[in-house]
């Protein structure tokens, strides 16, 4: 998200420099980086004086900083104003709640900056449950997604219907739960159809902590020869997966807003998400998709089994996600928010 925001300034005119700890894997075009010296955890607190003096060489009008926990300590330890901070999910909606240490951690960082912005209705309650004395310095301005990018295109393999994500591989992105439900559907048609069972894929892309606990689960459902795990892609090869799948499904525990949903239903895909979070928000229930409780595997099994048996609730949810995506969540009309409140904030 933050590639995809520099990138975009670039793109209007605007001198963009971006100030990272580790480097970006993503393409960044006509955008000057720098790269602190020290790492994280400790380089929140180490990196102060170095990125004082990339600030002091180059006056950016707004200095605008990711994350409330490590990178929102750092940008208030510099001191630098005007400064805005973008929160997104576990930095406001479960670490305050680790410690008494952490919660007053968040709250200093989050009275510190001049404007503060979420991606989603509950992400904003939680910022406003934390510190309501910011009130009238928050604005909810969705994640945009360019749905001349992410589009519905052909795809590879017509042969097979396949279930898949494109998420992380942590614990609290439900993999675990999106395999124990795919395997029941899988299982229901061994006995139902069999035509349909020997065309059942799953396909899992992303990275992370559990791809070998995952690997092992579905060895273990014995969906291992029909699951693909992909590993982990850059941005821009996420719509050729998503246009390889007939259904995306998003079993999260924790979510805050759901970008991944969003870019499955600009690909015209029907979804199926869990009751977590910001995910309710980006999907219209037995409209663009269905929404069931999380570690319903039952529920969840359910209905992919309905998009299954009948295509054209496919292709009926797919355009009315797309349809939904175009008018809610169009890439340049987020970021025009965005830019309004730089505006105001620069003019004051």
């Amino acid at each position: 998200m933050t590639t995809r925001l520099a990138n975009w300034q670039s793109q209007l005119g605007h001198s963009v420099h971006l100030i990272m700890l580790e480097p970006e894997w993503e393409k960044l075009e006509n955008v000057k980086t720098y790269i602190l010296p020290f790492p994280k955890p400790l380089g929140y607190y180490l990196n102060t004086l170095y990125l004082n003096k990339i600030l002091k060489k180059i006056k950016p009008h707004i200095f605008h900083v990711h994350y409330a926990t490590g990178c929102g300590t750092l940008g208030r330890l510099s001191g630098y104003k005007p400064s805005l901070l973008s929160v997104w999910g576990t930095d406001v909606m479960v670490t305050p709640h680790e410690s008494k240490r952490m919660k007053n951690l968040v709250i200093k960082n989050l009275e510190y900056y001049d404007w503060v912005f979420s991606t989603s209705k509950i992400m904003t309650k939680s910022v406003l449950d934390l510190c309501p004395q910011i009130k009238d310095n928050i604005s909810h301005i969705p994640i945009g997604v360019d749905t001349d990018i992410f589009l519905p295109t052909k795809k590879s393999n017509k042969n097979v219907i396949t279930v898949g994500t494109v998420k992380v591989l942590d614990h609290i992105y439900g993999i675990d739960i999106l395999i124990k439900s795919f395997s029941k559907v899988y299982n229901y048609y061994k006995t139902e159809n069999s035509k349909i069972a020997k065309i059942l894929r799953l396909k899992i892309v992303g990275g992370g902590p559990q791809l070998k606990d995952l690997k092992a689960l579905a060895k273990k459902m014995n969906i291992y020869e029909i699951t693909e795990f992909i590993g982990q892609v850059s941005n821009h090869e996420v719509p050729h997966y998503l246009n390889n799948m007939d259904i995306y499904v998003a079993m999260s525990r924790v979510e805050s807003f759901g970008v991944a949903v969003v870019e499955a239903s600009a690909c015209s895909l029907p979804v199926v998400v869990s009751n977590v979070g910001g995910l309710p928000e980006v999907v219209i229930d037995g409209e663009t998709g269905f929404i069931v409780e999380t570690e319903n595997i039952d529920d969840c099994a359910k209905k992919l089994i309905h998009l299954i048996n009948d295509e054209s609730v496919i292709k009926r949810m797919g355009t009315a996600g797309r349809n939904f995506v175009k008018k809610q969540y169009e890439w340049e009309l987020c970021f025009k928010q965005l830019d309004s409140v730089y505006g105001r904030i620069m003019h004051k």
